[in-house]
């Protein structure tokens, strides 16, 4: 799995260094047991949670808005690599994930 990004390290940097430790630690991804397919979709919860707790999102507007990632991984049960971009998406005010 290769993630990248543009806009805000202050938005990315933290989030990525989540995805690692979430990647590292949680037994079904380290077993192969979770199609890394799913990554994006919990990459975007852990991502909206993280900004659900933070005290004044409002002051993050613009680094929101400018931040967005590219997870790149290989999907075992579609048999092919897949990229997924991870958006902010302005009408819901969170991140979402778009397969491409």
């Amino acid at each position: 799995m290769a993630i990248a990004f543009c806009g805000s390290t202050l938005i990315a940097y933290p989030l990525i260094n989540q995805l690692i430790s979430y990647v590292r630690n949680y037994k079904k991804s380290v077993d192969r047991a979770l199609d890394s397919a799913e990554v994006p979709r919990r990459f975007c919860e852990l991502i909206n949670q993280f900004l659900q707790s933070y005290t004044d999102p409002a002051e993050l507007e613009k680094e929101l808005y400018s931040t967005n990632f590219l997870l790149c991984h290989y999907s075992w049960k579609a048999r092919r690599p897949m990229i997924s971009r991870i958006t902010y998406e302005k009408s819901t005010q969170r991140y979402v994930p778009i397969r491409g």
